[in-house]
């Protein structure tokens, strides 16, 4: 395989090759325009072959504990509670979606920040990113339902501190 990325040449024989050398030269080429590279992680180990990846763990929280734990900067946006393509009822007017059930009171009690991290792996955690994947919503009209007013919750939950949220009160 050959090509190239951003006028980077690029090389490769093996897949092995492959999955360990293209992150490595897309990073070079991305802090040539002071950019960094996202990794999304489909384990939970939260490891990346580049030191500066940022790792985006969307299997629940324990990748964004192990990268920050090895040094990386992380966001969470882990499932299901951060996918909005799951349903917010259940009831005759909501549309359907993902057969799980995440309500804005889930949402909002979700803390973005993992438990058993010391204060300098807490500062690797930047923040946090709500999906919806809209195979699961059959028209335009339905996204703006299936992400309201859940995304309020997850700006409020990412930007507040934590000791003075107030459920009710956001309500």
């Amino acid at each position: 395989v050959a090509g190239a990325i951003d006028g980077l040449s690029c090389s490769f024989h093996t897949s092995d090759t492959i999955s360990s050398r293209i992150p490595s030269h897309c990073t070079s080429g991305l802090n040539c325009f002071s950019r960094t590279r996202r990794a999304t992680r489909t384990n939970a180990d939260g490891a990346s072959r580049t030191a500066d990846a940022t790792i985006t763990s969307w299997r629940g929280i324990d990748g964004a504990i192990a990268a920050a734990k090895a040094g990386h900067d992380a966001v969470l946006s882990p499932a299901p509670i951060l996918y909005f393509d799951n349903r917010q009822g259940f009831s005759d007017i909501d549309p359907p979606g993902r057969g799980n059930f995440v309500g804005l009171a889930n949402v909002y009690a979700f803390d973005p920040m993992p438990p058993g991290l010391t204060a300098e792996q807490q500062r690797r955690v930047l923040g946090l990113q709500a999906n919806l994947w809209t195979e699961h919503v059959r028209t335009e009209d339905r996204a703006p339902w299936m992400m309201f007013p859940r995304a309020l919750a997850v700006a409020e939950i990412g930007w507040s501190n934590p000791a003075r949220r107030d459920f009710p009160g956001f309500i």
